[in-house]
This record gives C-alpha cells, sequence and structure tokens, in this order.
C-alpha cells in the first residue's frame, strides 16, 4: 500500500486513513461512517460523480467546512447537554443554600425587627427592609459570580 496523502491539518485528532479509491469496497456494502475525499482535479466534477455513486443511499457529501461546522454544533449541543446536567442540580442546591442562609440571618436579627419596630415602623415595613436586603445580598452575590466566570 502507497501513501496518498498527509494531512497536516489536524494530526491525530480523528483516526481515519486516506487511502486510494480502488482499495475502498463499493458504496452499497461499505461500513457507515465518515469518509473522506480528496479530489484529484476538479472539486465539483468529484462531487457529480459521488452523487452519481451514492445515489439511493443515506450518504451526506458536504463540502469541509460544512462537515466541521457540523461536527462543531453536534461537540456544542452535547456539551450544553452536559452541562445542564451538571449544573442543573448544582444550581437547585446553591439556591436551597440561599434561601437556608437568607432564614438564618433573618431569625437571628429579632432584636434589630423589635428595635425598628419600636422606632415606629409597621411590620409591612420591615418585612419589606428584609426582602431588600436579601434581594441585594442575593444581586451582589450573582454580580460577582458572573464578573468571576467573565
Amino acid at each position: 500500500m502507497r501513501v496518498v496523502a498527509v494531512l497536516p491539518d489536524a494530526p491525530g485528532l480523528y483516526a481515519e486513513l486516506v487511502v486510494p479509491a480502488e482499495l475502498l469496497p463499493p458504496a452499497s456494502i461499505r461500513a457507515t461512517g465518515t469518509v473522506f475525499v480528496v479530489p484529484r482535479t476538479d472539486a465539483a466534477a468529484t462531487r457529480e460523480s459521488l452523487r452519481r455513486t451514492l445515489a439511493g443511499t443515506e450518504s451526506r457529501i458536504l463540502d469541509s467546512g460544512d462537515w466541521i461546522d457540523a461536527t462543531a454544533a453536534q461537540t456544542r449541543e452535547s456539551n450544553n447537554f452536559g452541562l445542564i446536567i451538571l449544573l442543573g442540580p448544582a444550581g437547585l442546591y446553591a439556591a436551597i443554600a440561599m434561601v437556608n442562609a437568607t432564614l438564618i440571618g433573618a431569625a437571628q436579627r429579632r432584636r434589630q425587627r423589635d428595635l425598628i419596630q419600636l422606632l415606629g415602623a409597621s411590620p409591612d415595613q420591615v418585612r419589606r427592609a428584609g426582602i431588600w436586603q436579601a434581594a441585594l445580598v442575593c444581586g451582589t452575590g450573582l454580580l460577582l459570580g458572573q464578573c468571576h466566570l467573565t
């Protein structure tokens, strides 16, 4: 067997081999998978020849850029799904921890609430002050977390 091409673009990224077309079995009995074709002359003529040869099969003929885009989109979709699986429970646990910390903090501020009520604040005003404090603390935490990620 002789070497017909050396591809410098991504050595070791994929394990496919470049072989002469006459060494490949006919398309009708070939195992499914990805086959890279390097045209010897006119790319349009090679594409048309492949269309005729692969007619009636489920094969797709893609340019290198289209194949790279499709592969990147599929990889991105898989990565996004993995992130949802990993970060979903983490977000739930973080929300539980935030509610827990807020409730503990509110329970420990009894003297402060009593003092505010003695100064003339209504129970509704005390409740709104607690909600504002919790919202500002959560917002600051989210902002700092976002700044840290970027």
